[in-house]
């Protein structure tokens, strides 16, 4: 097979900077575990309901803001873990819950809540952050402003692992893809 890129991950940071790089005239490839899709069933316009959904992003698509009140702590065995008060956010989480249900159902699946959330609503959370902090240089970070890996050209990170902190929704990684992806050169003459 011969490629130009390959994305780990169709999550917003995989898929938008997959489309770019493809609009730039790579041969990417995205590897993804789930649901099997081919030229002829991948979503591929704005409006396709598999990409977004107009009428509640944060609930239909599963973003949201929860409230933040998420609290580190080192358990007995001195493992990282954390508590969180989801008194302000439970709402938010059941609606997106019961919608995931509706969009699995519909596309033909069943929807396997995790353990955690089902008998003791422990969430937890598909972006998780800083395990690559965006740096200067290789002393106080992983990346560069680009996303790119200090020391490995052409390894790019894309998702919200560069960033140090919660900035808001999962947009800022969608911001971050379109800009990472917009400084990437061209595989190719176009």
């Amino acid at each position: 097979m011969d490629l130009d890129i390959v994305i780990i991950g169709s999550g917003f940071g995989g898929v938008i900077t997959a489309l770019r790089m493809a609009e730039k005239k790579c041969r990417v490839l995205v590897l993804e575990r789930g649901r099997k899709w081919d030229r002829t069933t991948y979503p591929c316009k704005i409006d396709d309901p598999w990409i977004w959904s107009h009428v509640r992003p944060e609930i239909y698509n599963g973003w949201l803001e929860d409230a933040g009140s998420g609290k580190p702590f080192l358990d007995a065995d001195g493992s990282l873990d954390m508590k969180w008060d989801l008194a302000d956010s439970l709402g938010l989480f059941e609606e997106i819950a019961a919608k995931h249900k509706q969009l699995a159902h519909a596309s033909g699946g069943f929807p396997i809540p995790l353990p955690g959330w089902s008998f003791e609503k422990d969430p937890i959370t598909p972006h998780a952050l800083s395990g690559c902090n965006m740096g200067n240089s290789e002393k106080d970070g992983v990346v560069d402003h680009k996303g790119e890996v200090f020391g490995h050209p052409g390894l790019y990170v894309v998702d919200g692992a560069i960033i140090a902190r919660a900035l808001g929704v999962n947009r800022t990684i969608g911001a971050l893809a379109e800009r990472i992806a917009a400084l990437m050169p061209p595989c190719r003459e176009a």
